[in-house]
């Protein structure tokens, strides 16, 4: 058995909210908490935590859409806001 030259050291648990959606062969950082609701897109790296009812993808991930609870409307994310 070998040794590794650089320890693994992890930023904490990763954490998913209820009904969230993982596309396939997604990678999510340690430390990273998905709302409860979030859809993310295949092949996209989850570097940060994103709140609840949030549409992501890319790499690094960003936040693609959100839903608008006042009115039931899933509203564009701004590139500023993300």
């Amino acid at each position: 058995m070998s040794r590794l030259a650089t320890p693994v050291r992890s930023k904490g648990p990763i954490v998913l909210g209820e009904r969230c959606w993982v596309g396939a062969n997604v990678s999510i950082t340690s430390g990273v908490t998905l709302g409860h609701d979030c859809v993310v897109g295949a092949n996209s790296v989850v570097t940060h935590s994103f709140p609840p009812y949030t549409i992501l993808a890319g790499v690094p991930a960003r936040a693609l859409r959100h839903l608008d609870l006042a009115s039931g409307q899933w509203v564009r994310v701004d590139d500023a806001d993300s």
